[in-house]
Protein backbone atom coordinates (compact mmCIF):
# COMPACT_ATOMS: atom_id res chain seq x y z
CA UNK A 1 0.00 0.00 0.00
CA UNK A 2 1.45 3.07 -1.12
CA UNK A 3 2.07 6.03 2.00
CA UNK A 4 -0.37 9.04 2.04
CA UNK A 5 1.42 12.25 0.90
CA UNK A 6 1.01 15.55 1.53
CA UNK A 7 2.57 18.33 0.05
CA UNK A 8 5.17 20.64 2.36
CA UNK A 9 6.86 24.19 2.02
CA UNK A 10 10.17 25.03 3.04
CA UNK A 11 10.65 26.31 6.40
CA UNK A 12 7.20 25.66 6.93
CA UNK A 13 6.26 23.16 9.65
CA UNK A 14 4.12 20.03 8.40
CA UNK A 15 2.92 17.19 10.62
CA UNK A 16 2.90 13.66 9.80
CA UNK A 17 1.25 10.26 10.62
CA UNK A 18 2.80 7.16 10.76
CA UNK A 19 3.82 5.70 7.08
CA UNK A 20 3.36 9.76 5.86
CA UNK A 21 5.28 11.39 3.43
CA UNK A 22 5.56 14.82 2.93
CA UNK A 23 7.13 16.32 -0.67
CA UNK A 24 8.82 19.86 -0.38
CA UNK A 25 8.84 20.24 -4.60
CA UNK A 26 10.90 23.58 -4.33
CA UNK A 27 13.70 21.42 -2.90
CA UNK A 28 13.14 17.89 -4.68
CA UNK A 29 13.06 16.51 -1.18
CA UNK A 30 10.52 14.28 0.84
CA UNK A 31 10.37 13.36 4.45
CA UNK A 32 8.54 10.16 5.80
CA UNK A 33 7.85 9.35 9.26
CA UNK A 34 8.09 5.57 9.45
CA UNK A 35 7.55 5.37 13.21
CA UNK A 36 7.71 5.86 17.23
CA UNK A 37 11.43 3.55 18.07
CA UNK A 38 10.23 4.33 22.01
CA UNK A 39 8.48 6.47 23.87
CA UNK A 40 9.32 6.80 27.59
CA UNK A 41 8.32 10.51 28.40
CA UNK A 42 7.00 11.70 30.63
CA UNK A 43 3.12 11.11 30.84
CA UNK A 44 0.70 14.14 31.22
CA UNK A 45 -1.31 12.91 34.30
CA UNK A 46 2.32 12.51 36.24
CA UNK A 47 5.02 14.65 37.61
CA UNK A 48 8.32 13.30 36.67
CA UNK A 49 11.77 14.42 37.48
CA UNK A 50 12.73 14.38 33.92
CA UNK A 51 10.68 15.08 31.05
CA UNK A 52 11.90 11.81 28.93
CA UNK A 53 11.83 11.29 25.49
CA UNK A 54 10.86 9.52 22.41
CA UNK A 55 13.10 8.40 19.57
CA UNK A 56 10.81 8.83 15.98
CA UNK A 57 12.55 7.07 12.80
CA UNK A 58 12.28 9.01 9.58
CA UNK A 59 13.27 8.33 5.85
CA UNK A 60 14.70 11.46 4.27
CA UNK A 61 15.62 11.92 0.54
CA UNK A 62 17.28 15.20 -0.61
CA UNK A 63 17.45 16.29 -3.81
CA UNK A 64 17.42 13.31 -5.57
CA UNK A 65 20.30 11.69 -3.71
CA UNK A 66 19.77 8.18 -1.96
CA UNK A 67 17.37 7.67 1.13
CA UNK A 68 18.48 7.96 4.54
CA UNK A 69 16.78 6.33 7.17
CA UNK A 70 17.35 8.72 10.38
CA UNK A 71 16.84 8.74 14.42
CA UNK A 72 15.48 11.49 16.01
CA UNK A 73 14.79 12.31 19.81
CA UNK A 74 12.54 14.66 21.21
CA UNK A 75 14.28 17.32 23.12
CA UNK A 76 12.85 20.71 24.28
CA UNK A 77 13.04 22.97 21.77
CA UNK A 78 13.58 20.39 18.93
CA UNK A 79 16.29 18.15 18.07
CA UNK A 80 17.83 19.17 14.44
CA UNK A 81 20.03 17.39 12.00
CA UNK A 82 22.29 18.87 9.60
CA UNK A 83 22.23 17.21 6.27
CA UNK A 84 23.89 18.96 3.44
CA UNK A 85 22.96 22.29 2.73
CA UNK A 86 19.34 21.61 4.70
CA UNK A 87 18.34 21.36 8.70
CA UNK A 88 15.52 19.33 9.69
CA UNK A 89 14.03 19.68 12.69
CA UNK A 90 11.40 17.32 15.06
CA UNK A 91 9.93 19.96 16.34
CA UNK A 92 7.12 18.01 18.14
CA UNK A 93 5.24 14.60 18.54
CA UNK A 94 2.04 14.02 20.02
CA UNK A 95 0.33 12.66 21.85
CA UNK A 96 1.83 12.59 25.60
CA UNK A 97 1.27 8.94 26.98
CA UNK A 98 -0.80 8.77 30.27
CA UNK A 99 -0.79 6.74 33.21
CA UNK A 100 -0.96 3.03 32.85
CA UNK A 101 -1.32 3.50 28.57
CA UNK A 102 1.09 3.36 25.70
CA UNK A 103 -0.09 5.62 22.90
CA UNK A 104 -0.88 3.03 20.12
CA UNK A 105 1.56 4.14 16.60
CA UNK A 106 -1.37 5.01 14.79
CA UNK A 107 -2.38 7.98 17.23
CA UNK A 108 0.91 9.45 16.81
CA UNK A 109 1.74 12.94 14.77
CA UNK A 110 5.34 14.49 14.27
CA UNK A 111 5.63 17.94 13.15
CA UNK A 112 9.20 18.68 11.26
CA UNK A 113 10.46 21.95 9.66
CA UNK A 114 13.11 21.63 6.67
CA UNK A 115 15.34 24.67 5.71
CA UNK A 116 18.33 25.66 4.26
CA UNK A 117 21.39 26.74 5.68
CA UNK A 118 23.09 29.91 5.36
CA UNK A 119 26.16 28.40 3.33
CA UNK A 120 23.62 27.07 0.43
Amino acid sequence: MAAQTQAATLAEPFTLKPGELARIASEQAQVRFDRVVADSRCPRDVQCVTAGQATVRLRVTLRGENERTLDMQTTPGGEQTTMGSYLLKLADLVPLPTAGAAVKSADYRATFVLTTTASR
